[in-house]
């Protein structure tokens, strides 16, 4: 009788062995139904005096923690990365991500040995939860000792994780030094082929994201590497949007080279369809009237663009962050009128409390780097004018 339950026990194990993992479930219960299979089995193996099958059920265990963790990882990252999450809304952290963080912590060297890819994660996971960029900081240097460990996928998904938290950063608080350091891994992936390996698999590069990275060097300055960057990769845009955001791209280098004589025939051609590539069309416009010394078209064109803000902004709810810096551009080209207009002087309390919110991460506006010399020629106009 016992030698027949035994024998019911075993043909059990064997089915389940060969059932498909789909039939284990999902998520959470696909976890919880192997773990307990490979536990059954375990306890089997003793009986079997197999060490290949306690070996194996081991391992099998293991794997399945790793994925444990890995996925409470993957889940906390994308929780707190939600961009609909307000950061208002002090969020809890999830009830499983405090042991997981301990378990790597308690066991951080066999980790760091054999799982780059749960490292990477757990970083990340701490860097999207606490916004402490001491973390990414630690995750890089990680990285470069240990680079052997990386095959890759590895790297690349460093790369996208690193990239993408300092962007953010970059958003919230865009002062130069964040913007240099985003900078500088942009051009070490681009400069190690990362970028374009991960394209030529395939993939498009959204025109948003493209236009985004050329539009950070170039509030750096970094011409040339704008440039290069969006010739380099143009071949990747989608069809339907290169010959639009090609067009946005050769205007605003256009205009900070000072090579005007196609520029208000490239301004014709974007279309207000893609709200954000009109926008930046307006602040070359604006720019290029005040270069030209062509005041009173330049009200107009200011006033023209705040109302159209003003449109847009009570149909856009849902994207009100879209109007945040055209609103600071147009305070800033408001000022250096009253500047010209001798409306207001460097030396007022107005002019002054501008001139300090230049240095304040949310007050920053688009291209700042143009606005400071516009006010430091202005301000050497009306000091040879003896005002």
């Amino acid at each position: 009788r016992k030698k027949n339950l035994y024998r019911t026990y075993r043909k059990k194990l064997d089915e389940m062995s060969r059932l498909d993992k789909k039939e284990f479930g999902r998520d959470e219960q696909y976890y919880l139904n192997r773990l307990n299979f490979f536990h059954e089995l375990f306890i089997y193996s003793f009986n079997k005096y197999s060490r290949q099958t306690v070996l194996y059920s081991i391992d099998q265990t293991d794997h399945l923690n790793y994925y444990f963790i890995y996925q409470s990882l993957v889940f906390n990252c994308n929780y707190y990365s939600d961009k609909y999450f307000r950061k208002s809304v002090r969020r809890v952290p999830l009830s499983m991500i405090n042991d997981v963080y301990r378990f790597i912590e308690n066991n951080m060297k066999h980790f760091e040995r054999s799982h780059p890819d749960i490292i990477t994660l757990y970083y990340f996971s701490y860097m999207n939860q606490t916004e402490d960029i001491k973390y990414l900081k630690a995750l890089q240097k990680y990285f470069r000792n240990n680079k052997r460990r990386f095959d890759h996928n590895l790297t690349m998904m460093y790369y996208i994780v690193c990239e993408s938290f300092l962007k953010i950063k970059v958003r919230s608080e865009p002062d130069k030094y964040k913007r240099e350091s985003l900078f500088r891994l942009r051009n070490e992936i681009i400069r190690n082929r990362h970028l374009e390996m991960f394209f030529l698999e395939g993939r498009l590069i959204k025109p948003g994201i493209y236009f985004e990275i050329f539009n950070d060097a170039v509030n750096l300055k970094k011409f040339d590497w704008a440039e290069m960057f969006a010739g380099k990769f143009r071949e990747f845009l989608p069809s339907e949007d290169k010959d639009d955001i090609t067009n946005i791209v050769k205007l605003i280098l256009d205009f900070f080279r000072k090579e005007y004589s196609d520029i208000f025939t490239m301004l014709n051609k974007v279309k207000k369809r893609n709200t954000r590539q009109f926008i930046y069309s307006r602040y070359i416009k604006m720019m290029m009237l005040y270069e030209g010394n062509d005041l009173d078209t330049l009200r107009y064109e200011a006033e023209a663009m705040r109302k159209y803000l003003q449109r847009l902004m009570k149909r856009k709810n849902d994207d009100r962050d879209l109007f945040v810096r055209p609103l600071l551009f147009l305070r800033y080209i408001s000022f250096l009128l009253k500047l010209r207009d001798k409306n207001s002087s460097l030396k007022s309390k107005n002019s002054i409390k501008l001139i300090s919110d230049m240095n304040k991460p949310s007050k920053i506006p688009e291209y700042a780097f143009w606005f400071e010399e516009k006010i430091k020629e202005t301000g050497k106009l009306n000091v040879q004018n003896g005002k």
